[in-house]
């Protein structure tokens, strides 16, 4: 087993986690749809996770040749799915009869989106420490588009600017796949 075989299954299980929490919550909001007021823009988000969870166990293959892992270089890719993972439990809580998701989403959208933020600036900083410098390329640009969608996700207090937070960020996150990461 290579070093990349072994620290890739934790970024699994990792990514695991979040996805069966969005899948499960999909499902339990389908069974409880009489029940729950349903929220879009959460579940934008929702989906734009999904395909971002994908997207970074996608992206982990192009780790492999890396020989030489530290504990804090490891650490510090680890933060990226681990925070999107957790960010899949601000998106949708445990649904519950009675429930409001726009109440919920309100609620968590700051730390929601600061958290994103966060993630997306820790990708890039990641990327800068393995390849020692910071490339002005397509996907640095994206990653800058995202942070600015996080910054105004985090402002975005009322219905519409939320949906078209929620929007832009799902359909730049599927050109950003579709331009850069379509194939291994």
């Amino acid at each position: 087993m290579h070093v990349f075989d072994h620290l890739s299954i934790f970024v699994s299980i990792v990514i695991a986690l979040g996805v069966t929490h969005l899948l499960s919550s999909l499902a339990r909001l389908i069974h409880l749809r009489r029940h729950i007021k349903v929220y879009g823009p959460a579940l934008v988000m929702a989906f734009s996770l999904l395909l971002l969870q994908i997207q970074i166990w996608w992206v982990s293959f192009y780790r492999r040749d890396i020989l030489d892992w530290s504990f804090f270089g490891f650490a510090l890719y680890l933060t990226i799915p681990a925070t999107v993972s957790m960010l899949s439990y601000l998106a949708i809580p445990e649904p519950s009869e009675g429930g409001d998701m726009a109440l919920d989403y309100n609620y968590n959208r700051k730390w929601f989106h600061a958290l994103l933020g966060g993630a997306i600036a820790v990708s890039v900083i990641e990327d800068a420490s393995r390849g020692g410098t910071y490339r002005f390329d397509a996907n640095l640009i994206f990653r800058l588009v995202f942070l600015l969608l996080a910054t105004a996700g985090f402002f975005a207090d009322g219905r519409r600017s939320q949906w078209a937070a929620s929007l832009s960020f799902l359909f730049t996150l599927i050109a950003y796949i579709l331009i850069l990461f379509s194939h291994l």
